[in-house]
C-alpha cells in the first residue's frame, strides 16, 4: 500500500510539474507574439523567461528573439544594429545546440521572416520552414502546433 502512494504521490509531481511548466511557455510565447509591436511586452518577456532560464535552452532562445526584437525601440542606429545582432548571435549559438528543437528553429523563421532585408537574416528562412513541416506532425504540443500552422498559413 505503501507503494502504491509512493507512486502516486511521484506521477502526481510529475503531471503538476508539466501543467506548471505548460502554462510558464504558453505565457512566454503570448508575450513573443506581442513583442513585435509592444515594448512592454519584450520587457515581461525577458524577465518571465529570465525567471524559468535556469540553463533552459528554450527559454534562452526567447531572451534571445526578445533582444533582437528590443532593436525596433531603440533610436539609436548603432545601438539598434548592436542589439540585433547580440541577440542572433545569441540565438544562433542555441539552435546549434539544439539542431532538432523544432520550436526553435520555427522562433528562427518567425524572426528571418520579419527582418529588413538590408540585415541580411535570411539564410535558414528555406531550411526552417521545410525542417519545420515536415516534423510538424511530431509535435505533440498542441498550442505550439497552433501557432505554427497559423504563422506559416499567414506568412506565405
Amino acid at each position: 500500500m505503501i507503494t502504491f502512494i509512493r507512486l502516486f504521490i511521484f506521477y502526481a509531481s510529475i503531471f503538476v510539474l508539466s501543467a506548471q511548466s505548460s502554462d510558464e511557455i504558453i505565457s512566454v510565447r503570448d508575450l513573443y507574439f506581442k513583442a513585435d509591436l509592444s515594448y512592454n511586452a519584450i520587457i515581461k518577456l525577458k524577465k518571465l523567461a529570465n525567471i524559468y532560464t535556469s540553463e533552459n535552452d528554450l527559454m534562452l532562445g526567447y531572451i534571445s528573439a526578445a533582444h533582437m526584437l528590443e532593436a525596433k525601440h531603440i533610436t539609436n542606429p548603432i545601438n539598434k544594429y548592436q542589439h540585433f545582432i547580440e541577440g542572433k548571435e545569441q540565438l544562433e549559438k542555441i539552435i546549434l545546440r539544439n539542431k532538432r528543437s523544432i520550436e526553435l528553429r520555427f522562433l528562427r523563421y518567425t524572426l528571418q521572416i520579419g527582418s529588413p532585408s538590408f540585415l541580411n537574416y535570411n539564410s535558414e528562412i528555406i531550411p526552417d520552414k521545410a525542417f519545420i513541416k515536415s516534423n510538424l506532425e511530431m509535435i505533440n504540443d498542441v498550442d505550439l502546433k497552433k501557432r505554427i500552422i497559423l504563422f506559416l498559413a499567414n506568412s506565405s
